[in-house]
């Protein structure tokens, strides 16, 4: 058996800013160790895209342990990012809008060999809530047979 990390969102934390009309924006997110085992976080890179092709980057150096969840009590180590959207942008963030978050968390496990995990996706945003969004694949096609006849 192999451990993992599972990276869910938390919160978002925003704050205007009356001098420049900018926004400071704080994504949380929690990394959790749902595994029976210890393991050890040493890095964790978080990529935010608000527009195509355009990334802004945040590295967490850390070397933190993690002991396993229990019933009741999960075993999370919070991270966040911190934004500064500006102009139009915070239009955005006041109606809402789609983020891509993309990152890698490197752990130690149990065993000592370092491994890495990766999460993201796309995330609803607004100034009170980031939720990850479930991807919708495409739905396949239904058929029945009977007997080696096709009845659809």
């Amino acid at each position: 058996m192999q451990q993992w990390v599972d990276v869910e969102s938390v919160e978002v934390d925003a704050h205007e800013s009356r001098l420049d009309g900018s926004l400071d924006l704080d994504l949380s997110f929690e990394a959790i160790n749902g595994t029976a085992y210890p393991l050890t976080i040493e890095r964790i890179v978080t990529k935010v895209s608000l527009h195509a092709n355009q990334w802004e980057t945040f590295t967490v150096e850390t070397s933190v342990i993690l002991p396993p969840s229990r019933e009741g009590r999960k075993s999370a180590y919070p991270f966040y990012v911190a934004m500064k959207p500006q102009g139009k942008e915070v239009d955005w963030f006041m109606k809402g809008t789609v983020l891509t978050i993309n990152g890698k968390v490197t752990f130690r496990d149990c065993l000592q060999k370092t491994r890495v995990q990766d999460f993201g996706g796309l995330y609803e945003c607004n100034m009170e809530a980031l939720k990850y969004m479930k991807p919708l694949g495409l739905v396949p096609d239904r058929n029945t047979e009977q007997e080696g006849k096709k009845a659809d």
